[in-house]
């Protein structure tokens, strides 16, 4: 039998390129553990479900767009208020829908009951495709724009395909803003902090580093 004897520090105690070391490795696991994939992806397959089409990404990173056959030339190049009818017409009602009213009431007692509705004239998009932040991000552009939130000029300059493109965009750069700042050092420090990790004196991580010894 052998006997290992470990020093086991607080983050605040590691050296500057243990602490750096500690940093790397909990980037390193939250990134291949991807917390936020599944809620995106969800997102991705209602928007394309909504629209009829596919967003395909290759390697890079870079995106391509495939529209099924209810797509024709004619639709994706409308421009002004003709775009802006096309989305009314075909996705309002999935986009937009009343806004939402709830109150408690007295019953008998100390009972109360509820009373709720949705309005028939304030209409309200909130992240309608999944119920996750990830809605807004998508639809962003092509709720601007049909409640005429774009200058006018670009109103008449973006066509429909224009804004689905800009739609994509937009939900990549929010799932790479996100990204940027979740595996910042200052969110891992404050994860690391907030589950109070211990660490060897090298910056590995105490539990992890347990496994990966071999005791004879």
């Amino acid at each position: 039998m052998k006997t290992i004897t470990l020093n086991v520090c607080k983050f605040s105690e590691l050296s500057d390129s243990a602490k750096q070391r500690a940093i790397e490795d909990f980037r390193s696991v939250e990134a291949q553990a991807d917390p936020f994939g599944r809620e995106r992806c969800d997102t991705l397959q209602a928007f394309q479900k909504l629209l009829g089409l596919t967003v395909d990404f290759d390697q890079y990173g870079n995106y391509s767009i495939k529209y099924n056959s209810s797509w024709t030339e004619e639709r994706l190049n409308l421009k002004g208020f003709r775009a802006v009818s096309f989305f009314w017409n075909n996705i309002g009602g999935d986009v937009f829908r009343g806004k939402y009213y709830s109150k408690y009431v007295p019953k008998n007692g100390n009972d109360y009951y509820n009373i709720h509705r949705r309005s028939k004239q304030f209409m309200v998009s909130d992240w309608p495709l999944t119920g996750v932040c990830y809605d807004g991000d998508i639809l962003g552009p092509i709720i601007d724009f049909m409640t005429l939130k774009f200058p006018r000029k670009w109103i008449f300059s973006f066509t429909v395909e224009d804004i689905i493109n800009k739609c994509v965009h937009a939900f990549i750069k929010a799932c790479e803003s996100e990204d940027e700042q979740h595996l910042s050092d200052k969110s891992i420090i404050e994860l690391i902090e907030d589950n109070d990790w211990e660490f060897l004196e090298d910056g590995r991580i105490y539990g992890a580093s347990l496994q990966k010894l071999e005791v004879a």
